[in-house]
């Protein structure tokens, strides 16, 4: 540490020297660095548009640093999505599957619906009809439907995320 110190950096950062300071800075290391310093960061601040006077091979090894990051990141993401995609082929090819193994059993399912699903859907119509009054009564059902209004408005972030 240096007495002079502050008074080489006030004179390095307003540019008035005075013959003294001069001299001392040629023979003292320490304010002879805190010279260079206050000059290197004054001409940082100085640089227009936010471009440093960063050595060029110094700023060729951050941009080869941040092409390799970026090569990384868009190998990890080609093996994510080619995972995907192998994953949405095998789902769909579980779906067609399982709708060949079955379709014998569907069809015969749905002509059966066909015939007894509107006149079920028409009396428990008129059923839930009559007995609205009672319904709403019911603490139960009024906790079951805000449970799944609740349900629904927490997974809707988690569904629209792309």
């Amino acid at each position: 540490m240096c007495s002079q110190e502050m008074a080489v950096a006030k004179a390095a950062r307003t540019g008035e020297w005075n013959d003294s300071l001069e001299s001392h800075v040629t023979g003292c290391v320490n304010c002879k660095e805190v010279m260079q310093t206050v000059r290197a960061m004054r001409s940082l601040a100085a640089a227009p548009d936010g471009e440093s006077s960063m050595p060029e091979a110094t700023r060729l090894w951050c941009l080869a640093l941040l092409e390799q990051r970026q090569l990384e990141v868009a190998r990890a993401r080609r093996a994510l999505v080619s995972m995907e995609l192998a994953t949405s082929a095998l789902m769909a090819l579980g779906c067609v599957g399982w709708l060949a193994w079955y379709w014998p059993l569907l069809t015969a399912q749905l002509t059966a619906w066909q015939t007894n699903l509107w006149p079920q859907l028409w009396q428990a119509a008129w059923f839930l009809a009559g007995e609205a009054p009672a319904l709403a009564s019911r603490p139960a059902l009024w906790l079951a439907l805000l449970l799944a209004a609740g349900a629904i408005l927490l997974a809707q972030p988690l569904l629209a995320e792309d």
